[in-house]
């Protein structure tokens, strides 16, 4: 039995796998490391650093504590929109 595979199968998968590779190897991290979470939750490991980067801390807290507060808001919106029966 033979499997029949869509021709862009063979296009695709290779340059995702190239994008995929870039930026774990550093060629694209660098400019796009901010756009991350994983790199905001990271913060407290800079307050090893000498100097502290305090700069860059506080906009990693503002940052997840934003991105907190907007998903508390949608459930709660989603929470209050549902009909509870009673």
């Amino acid at each position: 039995m033979t499997f029949s595979v869509p021709p862009f199968y063979h296009t695709a998968r290779p340059i995702s796998t190239t994008k995929c590779g870039q930026i774990a190897k550093g060629k694209m991290a660098a400019t796009t490391r901010h756009y991350f979470i994983t790199y905001h939750f990271g913060f407290w490991v800079r307050t090893y650093h000498n100097p502290v980067p305090w700069h860059q801390i506080t906009i990693s807290v503002i940052y997840l504590t934003a991105l907190a507060l907007t998903f508390w808001l949608i459930g709660t919106a989603r929470f209050c929109t549902r009909d509870l029966k009673r």
